[in-house]
């Protein structure tokens, strides 16, 4: 099962970037929970596909277009999936380059092929932390 949740979490990333939110949302159990990490703009828990949905698009508007770059899926065993990413985009205001906005980790848990509970870090080594895991 470990590798079918890597999958989930492997196209749920490409389905934002060839689609958007709407697209990456239909990888998401209508009961997610979502913990932020505390250092982002109105970081907290967020409960249901709704609340989710709504504090991510809030998010994204704030920081403009960006894609996400999944440079490593780890599988954690059960329902957990680590993810190491990069966000790439052009912040508000800006035409030019793309630039990279932040280093970026989940623990991913997926049951029944849907993201039940996503646990987001801005630091890599706390994500490591958080799965039990030294880089």
């Amino acid at each position: 099962m470990s590798q079918e949740n890597m999958e989930v979490v492997r196209r749920a990333f490409e389905a934002f970037n060839a689609s958007g939110l709407s697209a990456m949302a239909e990888f998401w159990d209508p009961e997610i929970v979502w913990h932020t990490d505390p250092l982002v703009p109105e970081p907290g828990v967020y409960e249901g596909k709704e609340a989710v949905r709504a504090y991510a698009e809030g998010f994204l508007r704030a920081f403009g277009a960006w894609r996400i770059e999944v440079h490593d899926l780890i599988d954690l065993g059960g329902e957990d999936v680590l993810s190491v990413m990069t966000a790439l985009g052009r912040p508000l205001g800006q035409t030019q380059q793309e630039t990279q906005f932040l280093e970026w980790c989940h623990i991913n848990s997926v049951r029944n092929n849907k993201a039940v509970r996503i646990r987001s870090f801005l630091d890599k080594e706390r994500a490591f932390e958080a799965a039990g895991l030294s880089e």
